[in-house]
């Protein structure tokens, strides 16, 4: 009957299976007759290699892997185990929005800017551009540069935070935490894999007593994780009189007999774990 296939006889063989090749950044690649390409050696080899060249998470970064289900399981230090198999490697302003919201990454920016002689005190409660940023190392973020931009019009903490050029970095800041499962979109707080991340880095990373010898990377996830205590004990002077801290969150230090006492006017900027202020 037209249209059917024509039965194989009994004792015929089959055709045997042919390779064709086919190239690939200048190889042949064997394929089979359908045109799939046939797994070899050599690829699995470079396959290992890939996999073994993969980057490895920084120190006192959290890379997190997204699989399955996220539920009922610890992040370690090292990382962990989300939603969707995307890798995520938090960076100190991240962390920071994720403990204290947006004031709180912005202290970091400003924090880098200033160790990097870029930023210092202006008048009572205020940050100013002091300088390039210098210093060798890890390059400006984004939300680092539009602070230091903004900073060309000295602010404080606050009047900073609502700059617009400022505002967009925080939010596309916001948008990756969003999309790594960190943060819900609505209404705006952190998840449970969030916190489990901040208490992993804090078991990490603990209050560091005092600026010596202290990276500069080991600064900014200091003020990142414990905000004001860990600028009291880092950057007391600077992060007095540029009103990131208020005058009772150094007194310890024995500092205020020193400052004019109109500083006290940065009391209004603090900052504050949970409230987002710094």
């Amino acid at each position: 009957m037209a249209g059917r296939r024509p039965r194989r006889l009994a004792g015929t063989l089959r055709a045997p299976r042919t390779v064709s090749p086919r190239t690939t950044h200048g190889h042949a690649q064997p394929t089979y007759a359908n045109g799939r390409t046939r797994a070899t050696e050599p690829s699995k080899e470079a396959l290992k290699r890939a996999r073994e060249a993969s980057p490895a998470p920084l120190p006192g970064h959290i890379l997190l892997t997204r699989g399955p289900s996220a539920r009922g399981r610890r992040a370690p230090s090292e990382g962990g185990v989300m939603d969707n198999g995307t890798r995520v490697r938090l960076e100190p302003h991240e962390v920071a929005l994720l403990r204290g919201g947006p004031r709180a990454a912005v202290t970091v920016a400003v924090l880098a800017l200033h160790l990097r002689g870029a930023a210092d005190a202006g008048r009572p409660g205020t940050v100013r551009v002091s300088g390039e940023p210098g210093g060798a190392g890890r390059a400006l973020s984004a939300l680092d540069q539009a602070v230091y931009v903004a900073l060309r019009q000295p602010a404080g903490i606050r009047e900073l935070s609502q700059r617009p050029a400022v505002r967009q970095e925080v939010a596309a800041l916001r948008a990756g935490l969003v999309a790594a499962g960190l943060v819900r979109a609505l209404p705006p707080r952190r998840t449970r894999a969030a916190r489990r991340v901040l208490d992993a880095l804090r078991a990490e990373r603990p209050l560091p007593a005092r600026r010596k010898d202290l990276p500069t990377a080991d600064a900014l996830f200091a003020v990142a994780l414990y905000g004001a205590p860990a600028l009291a004990a880092l950057v007391p002077r600077f992060a007095l009189r540029a009103g990131l801290t208020a005058r009772a969150e150094v007194a310890d230090k024995g500092l205020l007999r020193h400052s004019p006492r109109n500083l006290g006017g940065g009391g209004g900027h603090g900052c504050g774990d949970g409230g987002g202020s710094d």
